[in-house]
């Protein structure tokens, strides 16, 4: 289970961005072009499976796998690993005793250095509390300013342009070269 901890409170496009953009100079659609905007980056990031703002997730097992897939890439940080042992007692797992495998976009794991310790058998057994986000990408942006836009001029919810089609497909089909 995938469980949200904090969500950034930086709008990863800044307001000035998306006005110049819509070529907007007054300040009075400021707050409805504000939540245009996290509604924009809330539906990039559901639609591509990416994180662009810097969220703290706790990823919840039952317990561990040889490799701990951790979703929404890119990963920023892990910040911990928790697990309960055999006797039912919270334990962090020393960040020595696990590698980190991850890229830019790929989808970053964990894998023991030797062997995970065992824990108590509870749906909650192990924790990984993990930072991602990337804010500093260009095509996102212009995918938020683009669907800003449409949304701004289309306020009866008509469907998306094909050029913003095009950019959420680059998004979603992003292949890092290893």
């Amino acid at each position: 289970m995938l469980k949200l901890i904090t969500q950034s409170s930086d709008l990863p496009v800044s307001l000035t961005d998306i006005k110049a953009h819509l070529v907007i100079e007054h300040t009075a659609d400021d707050t409805r072009l504000t939540a245009l905007a996290w509604a924009a980056v809330l539906y990039i990031e559901k639609e591509t499976n990416r994180s662009f703002t810097a969220n703290t997730y706790d990823l919840i097992l039952s317990g561990f796998a040889d490799r701990i897939y951790l979703p929404m890439p890119p990963l920023a940080s892990i910040t911990s690993v928790t697990y309960y042992d055999t006797d039912n007692q919270l334990q962090t797992l020393d960040s020595a005793d696990y590698y980190l495998i991850t890229g830019r976009w790929r989808q970053a794991y964990i894998e023991p250095v030797t062997s995970y310790p065992a824990t108590y058998s509870r749906p909650d057994a192990v924790t990984v509390r993990f930072v991602t986000g990337a804010a500093n990408d260009e095509m996102f942006k212009l995918a938020v300013k683009l669907l800003v836009g449409h949304w701004n001029e289309n306020r009866e919810g008509q469907d998306v342009p094909h050029g913003f089609d095009r950019i959420l497909n680059c998004l979603t089909n992003w292949r890092e070269v290893i």
